[in-house]
């Protein structure tokens, strides 16, 4: 089976739910990667991660939390570019990285990457990653210990800047590319009524998510939208010109939450820092035009696929 984009992080989930061994040979690690394959929830022990820790392409500060959560289950091998995730019955082999732009994530260090990846449950072939697993990557590395955080901090520090050309969201837009992602929209709407901040605070500390929020009572369109999906957000409260207040990141999992007896709901969500997919905005100015155009020209309307919202970005 063919993966991409928020479908890899909802297979890595899933396969961790179901198996008692895991072993992942992915080579770089980037910040919220713990959280977001909810790896606090499952039995340290039979996880082991495989990474090259001092190629300056891991965050540090996420090694760090790595090595508390996994002891000597986290290990380093050097000049390892490998991307496999190996469960009990399936595999994910690809492109994907534990990072931002691989898992789908939001970041604002994430690049707009093409990844591609394949699941695979053909027992054949998990045999044999596992092998090469155990033969070829756990035997040849090493625990990562304090000084390989401390090597990997330099590392990361001494990483020469990328100098790749970005096309912003809003180039390909106008262009109507093809690389545009399906799971875009762009809602202009009231924010008004926003009042469940303690039961969405508590959630948030119960999941162990920072900088949870939320949409409240919104209508059964957005409740629809598949989790992970972005939200670029304005807010026409008041009646007056759209507000861009940012991007957002619907939670892959356990996204809508229903409160006092089920009549007040929530849509919840991350800050995505201004990015989509790791990719740019471009002109906000240009975005807050767009998004007053689409109001003044569909006044009943408040939610648009980009690929629908692209004639007023003209």
């Amino acid at each position: 089976m063919f993966l991409n984009g928020p479908d890899v992080i909802k297979s890595i989930r899933g396969g961790l739910r179901v198996s008692s061994r895991a072993r992942f040979a992915v080579a770089y690690w980037g910040s919220g990667a713990i959280e977001r394959l909810g790896l606090r929830d499952l039995d340290a022990k039979a996880i082991t991660v495989v990474c090259d820790a001092r190629s300056g392409g891991c965050d540090p500060n996420e090694l760090q939390k790595l090595s508390s959560l996994l002891g000597d289950n986290l290990r380093t091998l050097d000049r390892l570019h490998a991307k496999i995730w190996v469960f009990d019955n399936s595999a994910i082999v690809g492109s994907s990285n534990a990072s931002s732009n691989g898992l789908g994530l939001e970041g604002r260090d994430a690049e707009s990457l093409i990844e591609a990846n394949l699941l695979t449950e053909d027992p054949n072939v998990v045999s044999d990653l596992t092998e090469w697993f155990d033969a070829n990557v756990m035997a040849r590395s090493r625990p990562v210990d304090s000084g390989i955080i401390s090597q990997a901090r330099r590392a990361r520090r001494q990483r020469p800047p990328a100098a790749r050309y970005e096309a912003s969201l809003i180039e390909e837009a106008r262009a109507r590319s093809a690389a545009i992602h399906d799971r875009i929209y762009v809602w202009v709407h009231p924010h008004e009524g926003q009042d469940l901040d303690k039961e969405v605070a508590r959630i948030a500390n119960l999941r162990g998510i920072r900088n949870l929020e939320y949409w409240q009572d919104v209508g059964e369109e957005e409740l629809a939208h598949p989790p992970g999906t972005y939200v670029i957000d304005f807010d026409c409260s008041g009646g007056g010109a759209p507000k861009y207040t940012g991007v957002y990141q619907i939670l892959h999992e356990g996204h809508v939450v229903e409160f006092r007896d089920g009549r007040t709901s929530a849509l919840l969500c991350v800050p995505a820092r201004g990015r989509v997919y790791g990719q740019s905005l471009g002109d906000r100015r240009e975005w807050r035009k767009a998004a007053r155009m689409a109001r003044l020209s569909e006044v009943t309307r408040e939610v648009w696929a980009l690929s629908e919202f692209a004639k007023y970005l003209q």
